[in-house]
């Protein structure tokens, strides 16, 4: 019979001693099926415990870790050289769907020259960074997705023009809603900036968002010009 512990104060050694970062993966986000088990006579090694994670509320760029350690043994010895491992998380992966082409754009300042031509709005969801939407600026303006059904979204992106960084977005909020009258902020962004021309930057929303059938993003500020531009809005959902 062999029970395990775990022991939270070990990530902190064990970062001193290997000089990384890694987070205590937090209770919240996984469960344990025991920490008592037995290893067979015959056998070298025990039933297996499980550990359910759940990704979807670990957060991008950050290394967890959980360290479990053999506790006790109730025949032979324990060697503490081998005693603890070190269950490390180091990359998230989520399948991305990419759902702005379910979405029907609408805007708050159009292009002069309409709907399709040009630098007109259909430029920000066309799926072509080098082409962009482009308009005189003025605050607030806003620009909007709306689905046939609620849908959950996972991150967003933006891809700065090809023309001055002044006329990029520089401050916004994005705002879900399913009625097109009651909106929620679920992201909120400020002094943004785009290092270089047609770059591209993804925006993932925290904690567990609502479904909502509308998207709307609600520009600021920019960098002050008196044109606001921009290649691509995309919206993401993950599965």
């Amino acid at each position: 019979a062999v029970t395990f512990k775990l022991d939270p104060t070990l990530v902190a050694t064990y970062n001193a001693q290997t000089g990384t970062a890694y987070r205590l993966l937090p209770d919240s986000v996984y469960t344990l099926s025991g920490l008592s088990s037995v290893i067979r006579a015959g056998n070298t090694s025990s039933d297996p415990l499980l550990i359910n994670v759940a990704t979807s509320r670990m957060r991008f760029g950050v290394r967890y870790m959980l360290p479990v350690t053999l506790d006790s043994a109730s025949n032979g010895a324990i060697n503490p050289q081998m005693q603890t491992t070190y269950f490390r998380f180091d990359t998230i992966l989520r399948k991305s769907v990419d759902v702005t082409a379910q979405g029907t754009l609408t805007v708050s300042n159009e292009n002069g020259g309409g709907s399709g031509a040009g630098e007109g709005s259909p430029k920000l969801v066309d799926g072509d960074i080098n082409t962009k939407y482009l308009y005189n600026y003025v605050s607030p303006s806003w620009f909007e997705l709306k689905f046939p059904t609620a849908i959950t979204l996972g991150a967003y992106t933006f891809t700065s023009a090809n023309d001055a960084a002044t006329r990029d977005p520089k401050n916004w909020t994005l705002e879900g809603s399913n009625d097109g009258t009651n909106w929620t902020v679920i992201d909120t962004r400020v002094d943004e900036a785009f290092a270089a021309r047609f770059q591209t930057k993804r925006y993932e929303i925290a904690g567990t968002p609502a479904a909502y059938s509308q998207y709307r993003v609600n520009v600021s500020a920019n960098g002050g010009s008196s044109l606001f531009q921009m290649a691509e809005w995309r919206m993401i959902r993950y599965e």
